[in-house]
């Protein structure tokens, strides 16, 4: 009977991991609605803002002389420059945080009632998400304008949504 050593085993061990790392993002099936891991990329990001970010926050895209590109409160409704929402934790002022950029989030802000599947675009309303509607579509030439999400559920008032993250 042929004995590995221990660095064979070791190797072997080492060899499993990385396979296991490469394919978790690929056999990481979503399990309930609750599970904000399955499928969820974020970003290590500059806050460059004076004030904090609460988490489910839509924040846009901004440049930064030092840290490169940074993220910020959102100026324009419909804007094409949404980053991600802030998570899964509160983002103080000018520091380091993470924003989510994809997948699923139970809590992304919504400043307006929505119904199950609107897409969700950037609005002025401190920093929540609005509704895209045709109608307020700045024309033919802009057909993205801003949707960076859609509902998971419906909501009757202004608070958070549960939404899929497409950027």
């Amino acid at each position: 009977m042929k004995r590995l050593s221990i660095t064979a085993l070791f190797g072997l061990g080492v060899l499993f991991g990385v396979m296991s790392l490469a394919s978790a993002r690929q056999n990481n099936p979503i399990t309930s609605n609750e599970d904000p891991t399955s499928t969820a990329d974020y970003l290590w990001v500059y806050n460059a803002d004076n004030v904090s970010h609460s988490t489910g926050s839509v924040v846009a895209v901004v440049t930064n002389a030092t840290y490169g590109i940074a993220i910020a409160t959102v100026s324009t409704a419909q804007s094409a420059t949404v980053a991600g929402v802030v998570a899964p934790d509160a983002c103080a002022a000018t520091s380091m945080c993470f924003i989510q950029i994809y997948g699923y989030n139970s809590g992304v802000k919504i400043g307006v009632a929505n119904s199950l599947g609107d897409l969700l675009v950037a609005s002025t309303t401190g920093e929540k998400a609005g509704i895209y509607t045709v109608a307020s579509a700045t024309g033919t030439a802009n057909l993205n304008n801003g949707i960076f999400a859609v509902a998971l559920e419906a909501t009757t008032s202004s608070t958070t949504v549960k939404a899929f993250i497409r950027r």
